[in-house]
């Protein structure tokens, strides 16, 4: 299962890819995978697979770009993941004000 985290991660790097000109191909065989369809099922919206830590740094060096710029400026949430620390209280919202 993809999350909203997940994707946004996936569009990032997507568009760093298209912005290159580089194909899907030549992305996959950069970051090292065995398959060079690995890029093209990753960006796939019927594909379950995922960048991990490690290809977002691969992708980051083959960029030349700083990791926040694959990641959010702020943290997404996803409702059906997270749930609030406190019951009753919203996952955003600091206890010190």
């Amino acid at each position: 299962m993809r999350t909203e985290l997940d994707q946004y991660i996936i569009d990032r790097i997507r568009e760093k890819r298209m912005a290159l000109k580089m194909s899907q191909e030549a992305l996959s065989e950069k970051m090292g995978f065995k398959s060079n369809a690995f890029v093209a099922a990753t960006e796939s919206p019927r594909s379950t697979k995922k960048y991990n830590p490690v290809h977002m740094n691969k992708a980051a060096v083959i960029f030349n770009c700083p990791l926040w710029d694959l990641i959010p400026q702020h943290p997404i949430i996803d409702n059906k993941t997270i749930k609030p620390l406190v019951k009753g209280k919203d996952a955003n919202t600091n206890s010190s004000q």
